[in-house]
């Protein structure tokens, strides 16, 4: 196929088409929520919808797949199945079971990126004591009878009144990472954080005073582990953000779950480029397409790139 071909009117027809066609087959919405899930929702509804209500498959980036090896380095040194501050580690294939294959970047070069956030990471697990790796909190909080569905990193309970969350997160370059004010609003780490408070007054423990969460970031082109960003959360925090935030987006999101086709839930065009780029952003434009068969005369600020580059063809 031709470069000129792909943005022709006929393709665009086509792929519309067929897009349609996906549609007539949908799966049931998820019967939990999850921090992922209401942050997909917060940037785009529609890609939301995509993500959880089309039933075609779906496939994972380079990048996930090395977060995920990363992610289980990580979590076999905190269970002190591997050190990783032994030079000579030599990492048990068993812990990257899935992954091993699945990316074109070495054992050896995953450990070299998780090994630089080291000096960040409490000691590792030791029988009996209050640090959780890969903490679950399902089932710890609810929204109108729909519960959570979560995991925790590392949640440290190691001294009971200041409780610890660590959040892993793998990354390119340090461009999109959080602040510990932006951190104190994160969907992920407030939820985390709520289930802890949750879980104290379940055990009968007093309310911690705090909650002080941290994202530890791996740097995956040149390895290396910044300061981490930390935010510490009164309970009213805490309360705030999900009672003010993440409730109405769980009501949201099965409001959203409801629609039965894609074209009944607005798109968040401006949300398109984030994280590399979306990868349902053909699929939208097929259906403004179907929406829109007749070019409109806006003026660039309104053209698609397609749009802008099927212009530019034409001029040739």
């Amino acid at each position: 196929m031709s470069f000129g071909s792909l943005f022709a009117d006929d393709y665009l027809d086509r792929s519309a088409e067929r897009f349609e066609a996906s549609y007539t087959s949908l799966k049931a919405p998820p019967k939990h929520w999850s921090p992922s899930q209401l942050k997909t929702l917060s940037r785009c509804e529609r890609a939301y919808w995509f993500d959880y209500r089309l039933d075609v498959p779906r496939t994972g980036s380079r990048a996930t797949e090395i977060g995920s090896r990363v992610h289980a380095v990580l979590e076999a040194h905190l269970k002190g199945e591997i050190d990783l501050s032994d030079p000579n580690c030599a990492y048990v294939q068993d812990s990257l079971a899935g992954h091993e294959h699945s990316a074109d970047v070495s054992t050896a070069r995953i450990i070299e990126i998780a090994r630089a956030g080291l000096k960040h990471l409490p000691a590792p697990k030791v029988p009996g004591d209050e640090l959780h790796i890969e903490a679950d909190f399902s089932g710890q909080l609810s929204v109108d009878g729909t519960p959570v569905r979560c995991f925790a990193d590392i949640f440290n309970a190691r001294d009971t009144e200041r409780p610890e969350i660590d959040d892993h997160k793998t990354a390119s370059s340090t461009r999109y990472l959080l602040d510990g004010d932006a951190l104190s609003r994160d969907l992920q780490v407030v939820t985390y954080a709520a289930a802890v408070l949750e879980l104290y007054a379940e055990a009968g423990l007093p309310v911690p005073e705090s909650v002080k969460v941290r994202h530890i970031v791996y740097l995956t082109k040149s390895p290396g582990s910044p300061e981490p960003a930390y935010a510490v959360l009164t309970p009213e925090q805490i309360l705030d953000v999900y009672t003010g935030t993440i409730e109405p987006l769980v009501r949201r999101s099965r409001v959203v779950l409801d629609a039965e086709h894609p074209r009944d839930v607005t798109p968040s065009w401006g949300a398109c480029g984030d994280y590399g780029g979306c990868p349902h952003r053909e699929r939208c434009e097929a259906l403004r397409r179907l929406a829109n068969p007749e070019p409109t005369d806006n003026g660039d600020a309104d053209m698609s790139i397609k749009d802008k580059l099927r212009a530019k063809l034409a001029e040739r």
